[in-house]
């Protein structure tokens, strides 16, 4: 899901202005482009010309930076669809998020956070990435974002992933490896689309049933560093099917390399647990 966040542009618009002359120029070039980066500039809190270039940027981006908080004003940038605050110091969001009713991307990955807020207003959302951070749950609100096809929760402190996570019917992957994790909802069962789950590193003892058996598109399911044997693994029920499906995307995948650029031995086994 980190290829999806990537920076939306080459550095042009990045530049921390000087003078008032080269801070009315930044401003005019950010509101031109649509396109508001202070990435990487040490910034410890949004400068004010950022606010000036809001109202119609369809893109902020301030990851690389010193942010411990996000200030209210920001949710005024109501055409914006990507926001990009990852690897900041952030340990807390505005609670009126969800205003930011047109974002499609929502990169909060390497931060300090330790909760969300409501999240329900989020509708449009896409691509939502929380991982390296403190959570210890995840907003049940989570279950509105029903266009999110993509959700990294990696590298928190869930012991849980919400029963409502089922109700996001439009995610192809779901990254959650790196937590503490005891069990999977069987909610879960209900994403249809889903293809991706990695559950690696967690304390996981069982995969229900549901998951295997509902998730009807999952090929990719990464099980390493739970408490989970093969064999355990082998005897759930939809596991056969699931093996099929995992069998057929490998195939296709070797298909194309012998055709394109020769065979690779690129494959590991997605299934594989201790």
């Amino acid at each position: 899901m980190g290829g999806c966040c990537s920076s939306p542009d080459d550095g042009r618009h990045s530049l921390t202005p000087r003078t008032k002359r080269d801070k009315e120029r930044q401003i005019k070039t950010w509101q031109a482009s649509g396109i508001i980066s202070v990435r990487s500039a040490g910034h410890k809190e949004l400068p004010e010309e950022v606010r000036t270039a809001l109202r119609n940027a369809r893109v902020l981006d301030a990851a690389g930076n010193n942010l411990q908080s996000i200030p209210d004003w920001v949710l005024e940038a109501s055409s914006l669809k990507r926001l990009l605050l990852q690897s900041n110091a952030l340990r807390h969001l505005p609670s009126g998020l969800s205003q930011l009713r047109s974002l499609r991307v929502l990169n909060l990955a390497s931060n300090a956070l330790t909760h969300l807020p409501d999240l329900q207003g989020l509708v449009l959302l896409q691509v939502l990435t929380l991982s390296q951070n403190h959570l210890e749950e995840v907003d049940p609100s989570i279950g509105c974002l029903t266009a999110l096809t993509q959700l990294d929760v990696s590298g928190n402190k869930l012991t849980r992933l919400p029963p409502n996570l089922g109700k996001c019917v439009a995610l192809t992957e779901v990254l959650a490896s790196d937590n503490r994790l005891v069990e999977v909802p069987t909610e879960l069962g209900r994403l249809q689309k889903l293809q991706t789950l990695n559950l690696e590193r967690n304390s996981l003892a069982v995969i229900p049933p549901a998951v295997l058996v509902g998730c009807i598109c999952l090929q990719t399911l990464l099980l390493q560093g739970n408490p989970l044997t093969s064999e355990q693994l082998a005897a759930t029920e939809g596991y056969a099917d699931y093996e099929q499906r995992r069998q057929r995307k490998y195939d296709k995948v070797l298909a194309t390399n012998v055709l394109t650029s020769g065979f690779t031995e690129a494959i590991d086994r997605d299934v594989a647990v201790t």
